[in-house]
């Protein structure tokens, strides 16, 4: 953040490491469908 830099942080309280492993949880579908959004910004900002 000091550098300037876009930045994001998404907690999961109460999360272990690695839920993806559990993908039949809501938990983890909420992180699946996170981390899928994070990265189609990051290819529409490339100009994919």
């Amino acid at each position: 953040m000091e550098a300037g830099e876009p930045t994001e942080l998404h907690v999961y309280p109460g999360t272990p490491h690695g839920v993806a492993f559990w993908a039949h949880t809501q938990i983890a579908r909420a992180y699946d469908a996170d981390q899928t959004r994070w990265l189609r910004r990051q290819f529409d900002a490339l100009g994919s």
